[in-house]
Formats: C-alpha cells, sequence, structure tokens
C-alpha cells in the first residue's frame, strides 16, 4: 500500500500539468505581470477566439486562447526567440 502511496505521489504533478488554467483574462494578465513580468505583445483571431502570446524581456512567454468568458493558458515557457519573417519560404 506504501508502494501505491509513493507512486501516487510522484505522478501528480504529471496529472495537475495537463489540466488547462483558466481565468477570465485580466486575472492572467495580471498574473503573468507580476510575476513574470510579462505583458502581450502578439495576437490574432482564430474561429472566434483571440490567440495572444505574452513575453518578457528574460524571453519567458505565455500562449493564451480566449474565448467570450475566459482565458486558458496554452503553453508557457522561456526562451522565446523570433525569426524573420521571409516571404515564399514554407517554415
Amino acid at each position: 500500500m506504501l508502494l501505491l502511496c509513493f507512486a501516487l505521489i510522484l505522478n501528480a504533478p504529471q496529472a495537475v500539468a495537463q489540466v488547462p488554467l483558466c481565468a477570465p483574462r485580466n486575472d492572467i494578465l495580471a498574473a503573468a505581470s507580476s510575476r513574470f513580468g510579462e505583458v502581450p505583445q502578439a495576437h490574432g483571431r482564430a474561429k472566434g477566439q483571440v490567440v495572444e502570446k505574452l513575453w518578457a524581456p528574460d524571453r519567458s512567454f505565455t500562449v493564451l486562447l480566449t474565448g467570450e468568458d475566459k482565458s486558458c493558458v496554452l503553453v508557457s515557457g522561456r526562451n522565446w526567440q523570433d525569426f524573420p519573417f521571409i516571404p515564399g519560404d514554407p517554415a
């Protein structure tokens, strides 16, 4: 039984990481700004929703998907790199 409990504890962060973090957009923006120094940098529309990139000078980033009443964090990380746009490049 102890071994089973230990295995569940070790696997718990993986299970939690799969649950999307959703909240009102302003709450997520305030948290990203105060905790990571991230601010909105780019956005685009997709099927009635908005995809938005938050970015900080230390290259941390968060990508949000915002619908009618809430935003959800799709991914966050470090070392964001912008690549130059090259017309005709399929990448």
